[in-house]
Protein backbone atom coordinates (compact mmCIF):
# COMPACT_ATOMS: atom_id res chain seq x y z
CA UNK A 1 0.00 0.00 0.00
CA UNK A 2 1.29 3.42 -0.84
CA UNK A 3 1.47 6.33 1.54
CA UNK A 4 -1.60 7.93 -0.13
CA UNK A 5 -3.72 4.83 0.41
CA UNK A 6 -2.66 4.57 4.05
CA UNK A 7 -3.61 8.20 4.73
CA UNK A 8 -7.23 7.43 3.79
CA UNK A 9 -7.46 5.04 6.73
CA UNK A 10 -5.91 7.30 9.36
CA UNK A 11 -7.99 9.28 11.82
CA UNK A 12 -7.52 13.03 12.00
CA UNK A 13 -5.51 12.66 15.22
CA UNK A 14 -3.25 10.04 13.62
CA UNK A 15 -2.67 12.29 10.61
CA UNK A 16 -1.76 15.23 12.84
CA UNK A 17 0.62 13.01 14.82
CA UNK A 18 2.15 12.02 11.48
CA UNK A 19 2.73 15.70 10.68
CA UNK A 20 4.54 16.21 13.98
CA UNK A 21 6.77 13.15 13.49
CA UNK A 22 10.36 14.41 13.85
CA UNK A 23 11.63 11.67 11.53
CA UNK A 24 9.65 13.06 8.61
CA UNK A 25 11.11 16.37 7.47
CA UNK A 26 9.35 16.54 4.12
CA UNK A 27 7.16 19.66 4.28
CA UNK A 28 5.26 18.56 1.16
CA UNK A 29 4.12 15.42 2.98
CA UNK A 30 3.24 17.50 6.00
CA UNK A 31 1.18 19.89 3.87
CA UNK A 32 -0.58 17.02 2.12
CA UNK A 33 -1.26 15.30 5.44
CA UNK A 34 -2.67 18.52 6.90
CA UNK A 35 -4.88 18.95 3.80
CA UNK A 36 -6.17 15.39 4.22
CA UNK A 37 -6.78 16.03 7.95
CA UNK A 38 -8.70 19.21 7.07
CA UNK A 39 -10.73 17.32 4.49
CA UNK A 40 -11.55 14.60 7.01
CA UNK A 41 -12.50 17.23 9.59
CA UNK A 42 -14.79 18.82 7.00
CA UNK A 43 -16.40 15.44 6.27
CA UNK A 44 -16.86 14.77 9.98
CA UNK A 45 -18.32 18.25 10.39
CA UNK A 46 -20.76 17.57 7.54
CA UNK A 47 -21.73 14.24 9.12
CA UNK A 48 -22.30 15.91 12.49
CA UNK A 49 -24.29 18.72 10.87
CA UNK A 50 -26.47 16.20 9.04
CA UNK A 51 -27.07 14.23 12.26
CA UNK A 52 -27.88 17.46 14.11
CA UNK A 53 -30.45 18.32 11.43
CA UNK A 54 -31.95 14.82 11.71
CA UNK A 55 -32.20 15.13 15.49
CA UNK A 56 -33.69 18.60 15.18
CA UNK A 57 -36.30 17.27 12.77
CA UNK A 58 -37.09 14.43 15.18
CA UNK A 59 -37.43 16.95 18.01
CA UNK A 60 -39.79 19.04 15.88
CA UNK A 61 -41.87 15.95 15.11
CA UNK A 62 -42.02 14.97 18.78
CA UNK A 63 -42.91 18.55 19.74
CA UNK A 64 -45.73 18.61 17.18
CA UNK A 65 -47.10 15.33 18.51
CA UNK A 66 -46.86 16.65 22.07
CA UNK A 67 -48.69 19.83 21.01
CA UNK A 68 -51.42 17.76 19.32
CA UNK A 69 -51.85 15.63 22.44
CA UNK A 70 -51.91 18.73 24.63
CA UNK A 71 -54.57 20.27 22.41
CA UNK A 72 -56.65 17.07 22.54
CA UNK A 73 -56.29 17.00 26.32
CA UNK A 74 -57.34 20.64 26.55
CA UNK A 75 -60.41 19.98 24.38
CA UNK A 76 -61.23 16.93 26.47
CA UNK A 77 -60.91 18.96 29.67
CA UNK A 78 -63.12 21.70 28.23
CA UNK A 79 -65.77 19.11 27.29
CA UNK A 80 -65.52 17.51 30.73
CA UNK A 81 -65.95 20.95 32.30
CA UNK A 82 -69.06 21.63 30.18
CA UNK A 83 -70.45 18.19 31.03
CA UNK A 84 -69.79 18.80 34.73
CA UNK A 85 -71.57 22.15 34.55
CA UNK A 86 -74.55 20.57 32.79
CA UNK A 87 -74.63 17.72 35.32
CA UNK A 88 -74.46 20.19 38.20
CA UNK A 89 -77.38 22.19 36.76
CA UNK A 90 -79.43 19.01 36.30
CA UNK A 91 -78.56 17.83 39.80
CA UNK A 92 -79.59 21.25 41.18
CA UNK A 93 -82.94 21.07 39.37
CA UNK A 94 -83.51 17.51 40.61
CA UNK A 95 -82.66 18.59 44.17
CA UNK A 96 -85.12 21.52 43.92
CA UNK A 97 -87.83 19.18 42.62
CA UNK A 98 -87.10 16.74 45.44
CA UNK A 99 -87.28 19.54 48.00
CA UNK A 100 -90.58 20.72 46.51
CA UNK A 101 -91.97 17.18 46.53
CA UNK A 102 -90.82 16.71 50.12
CA UNK A 103 -92.59 19.94 51.08
CA UNK A 104 -95.87 18.75 49.56
CA UNK A 105 -95.40 15.29 51.09
CA UNK A 106 -94.99 16.92 54.51
CA UNK A 107 -98.17 18.94 53.97
CA UNK A 108 -100.05 15.81 52.86
CA UNK A 109 -98.79 13.95 55.95
CA UNK A 110 -100.06 16.74 58.22
CA UNK A 111 -103.45 16.64 56.43
CA UNK A 112 -103.65 12.85 56.90
CA UNK A 113 -102.68 13.16 60.57
CA UNK A 114 -105.33 15.85 60.98
CA UNK A 115 -108.04 13.65 59.37
CA UNK A 116 -106.91 10.68 61.47
CA UNK A 117 -107.18 12.85 64.56
CA UNK A 118 -110.65 14.02 63.52
CA UNK A 119 -111.74 10.40 62.93
CA UNK A 120 -110.31 9.37 66.29
CA UNK A 121 -112.13 12.25 67.94
CA UNK A 122 -115.42 11.28 66.20
CA UNK A 123 -114.93 7.65 67.26
CA UNK A 124 -114.22 8.77 70.81
CA UNK A 125 -117.41 10.89 70.83
CA UNK A 126 -119.40 7.98 69.44
CA UNK A 127 -118.11 5.73 72.23
CA UNK A 128 -118.86 8.34 74.83
CA UNK A 129 -122.54 8.64 73.69
CA UNK A 130 -123.20 4.93 74.11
Amino acid sequence: MSNNENENYYTVDQLLDHVGNPHLHDHAIWGKTIAIANAKLGMENNTLTKRTQELTQEQITVSRKANELTEKLLLSNEQASKDSKTNAELMNKATQQLANSTKWLTIATFVLVFFAAVQAFIAFLALCKK
